[in-house]
């Protein structure tokens, strides 16, 4: 839960755009589906992040229909009253290694060859 997740200042208006990192298509939220990216879409692909009241951190959950990968997340900052691909601003960015259900901690499995041997 809340895989996705940025601090901005508590006015900003947070949502995600997620990209398969194997061929850069973006999921489709409203679909669920991964398609090539195009501005006139937008308002399929946009994850909302929420702000916890009187607070700067916003999150949302990563979607549970999104089969196991790496994905690429982009959290963009809604500049005007409705999301518009030209004008919203990419406030942070970051990978997800996803098992089909929950972010894979890399640098737990990075260090098991310490329970191994």
């Amino acid at each position: 839960m809340n895989e996705i997740w940025h601090s901005y200042d508590e006015a900003g208006t947070l949502y995600a755009l997620i990209w398969r990192q194997s061929d850069d298509k973006v999921w489709n939220d409203t679909d669920s589906q991964f398609d090539t990216y195009t501005d006139a879409d937008i308002l399929k692909y946009d994850i909302p992040l929420t702000n916890h009241v009187d607070s700067d951190y916003h999150s949302a959950d990563f979607p549970s229909a999104i089969a196991d990968g790496v994905y690429r997340v982009q959290v963009m900052l809604r500049i005007g009253g409705a999301i518009d691909a030209d004008a919203d601003l990419p406030v942070a960015q970051g990978e997800i290694y996803w098992d089909g259900s929950a972010e894979v901690n890399t640098l737990k499995e990075a260090h098991s060859w310490q329970k191994n041997g």
